[in-house]
Order: structure tokens, then sequence, then C-alpha cells
């Protein structure tokens, strides 16, 4: 994907359609933060550093129940239990979200909405 360039990735983003939601169990997605574009450094910065919870250092991806309820997933720093934050083997999930089909508001086409204001408590 990183040697498509910028104008590549985007032109590949607008033209994918939005996919269908989860099956019944639930899915893990696995994150990867695209090399590209003058915020790149600074994107990679706030993800691995300042967006993980207390004894994690690595983002790893995004996991989403059917329900439509997701946690983004971190790698733990240590084999620490984390506090607040649900461990599931060596990875820790936190930073909770809703997500849903809406239309973009960018080009009203269908896309995921990931909503981190309504995300569940722990």
């Amino acid at each position: 994907l990183e040697s498509l360039g910028r104008s590549g990735l985007i032109r590949l983003w607008h033209n994918l359609p939005a996919g269908t939601l989860l099956n019944d169990d639930g899915a893990y997605y696995r994150g990867t933060l695209m090399k590209t574009g003058p915020l790149h450094r600074t994107s990679s910065f706030i993800t691995h550093n300042l967006f993980p919870p207390r004894n994690c250092n690595l983002w790893l991806g995004k996991f989403i129940e059917s329900s439509g309820e997701g946690q983004n997933v971190f790698k733990p720093l240590t084999a620490l239990t984390a506090t607040s934050e649900s461990r599931r083997g060596n990875m820790v999930h936190a930073r909770d979200f809703c997500v849903r089909q809406a239309n973009s508001r960018i080009d009203r086409r269908p896309c995921f909405l990931l909503d981190y204001s309504n995300g569940r408590s722990k």
C-alpha cells in the first residue's frame, strides 16, 4: 500500500466501498500506520506514545464486536495486569468506541463511523 503514495492511497480509499458490518463473533483488525504524507511521523508518535493507556507502548489495531462496540488494542510494556483496561492474551483492549455505518460528511457515501464520545466506560 505504501508504494501507492499519498494520491494513490486517497484514490483507493475513495473508490473502495465501506464493506459490511461484522459477523456474530466480532473481529480483530490489525492496524497499520502509513508512512506517507507530511504528518506521518507526528501521527506515529501520537498513536504509539500518547494514545496508549498506561503500561502500554504500541497500538496494534482494533477489536469490534458484533454489537458495534469496539476497543483499540495495544501491546503491554510488561506482563503487569492493567487496572482499568480489559486484558486478552498478550494484548490490552482500551479506548472504547462505538461503530456504525453512516453516510460520510465528506462525500455522503456509506462509511464506518467510529464514535469515541459514546464508548462504554469501564
